[in-house]
């Protein structure tokens, strides 16, 4: 049995690396960097899978290699805002970065909000109507 199913074997030793980590600042950097990367690729490949396109198209529409596409959906590499720019004229969307303060939610320290939304167009004009979605089966 495992701790999550309810085995009390371990249990002392789990919590108590989970306390040290959170207290070691060196630990909580690396895993706000690592959810940020995190963060970064599933907006991705939500971003991808939503405009069916496989890593080699949306790479070709960038203007990069599937290798940097697929290290960047793997959350492997911080990408420059130049490549999220990049990613978002080539997929038709505009990048959003906000900055908000940190908030503690089960001892994690808040991410950073990143998100690629469709242009809506030149200031001053219709927003664009999202397409109907037929979800009758």
């Amino acid at each position: 049995m495992h701790e999550d199913e309810g085995s009390p074997i371990g249990t002392a030793h789990v919590r108590a690396m989970a306390e040290e980590a959170a207290a070691d600042p060196e630990y909580q950097a690396a895993l706000a960097r690592l959810e940020f990367s995190e963060g970064i690729a599933r907006e991705l490949i939500r971003l991808r899978m939503q405009l069916k396109l496989t890593q080699a198209a949306l790479a070709h529409r960038v203007g990069t290699t599937p290798s940097v596409i697929s290290r960047l959906e793997r959350g492997d590499h911080e990408p420059s805002t130049a490549t999220l720019r990049k990613i978002a004229e080539a997929t038709g969307t505009r990048l959003l970065i906000s900055f908000a303060p940190r908030r503690r939610s089960h001892g994690r320290p808040r991410r950073t909000e990143l998100e690629l939304r469709p242009d809506p167009g030149p200031v001053g004009a219709l927003p664009r109507q999202p397409e109907a979605v037929d979800i009758r089966r």
